[in-house]
């Protein structure tokens, strides 16, 4: 019988195993407890620094260093952040629109002067 799968790639969602040694080590967490491959840890750490600082530019940089090759494994969640990152998100293609805030009409209360020249 094979051994239980003890870990998931927050990546790509596969099951994965986790070695003791990489599970006891508390000084730091290991990629391995994070991810099932190295490709996989550079795309996590990409989108880690992503989520911390919202630099589309940067991150849109990293990822051409990543392996995208296998993105149609990927979770739901992974798809929508590398999108999110690789969406040019340039206002050049959109219309204007009014951001003016519009006037308002002010009626101010009529005095006994207004009323006394009306009638005349």
């Amino acid at each position: 019988m094979g051994q239980r799968k003890n870990g998931v790639c927050d990546i790509c969602g596969r099951e994965y195993d986790i070695c003791k040694t990489c599970q006891g080590i508390e000084s730091f967490k290991p990629w391995r407890t994070v991810v099932d491959t190295l490709d996989h840890y550079r795309i996590y750490l990409v989108l880690s620094e992503y989520t911390n600082t919202h630099n589309k530019e940067k991150a849109r940089h990293d990822l051409e260093y990543c392996d995208l090759s296998d993105q149609d494994t990927f979770t739901e969640s992974t798809k929508r952040a590398i999108s999110e990152i690789l969406t040019d998100d340039t206002k050049d293609d959109l219309e204007p629109t009014d951001t003016e805030p519009k006037a308002k009409t002010v009626r101010r209360k009529s005095t006994t002067k207004d009323l006394i020249s009306k009638t005349q």
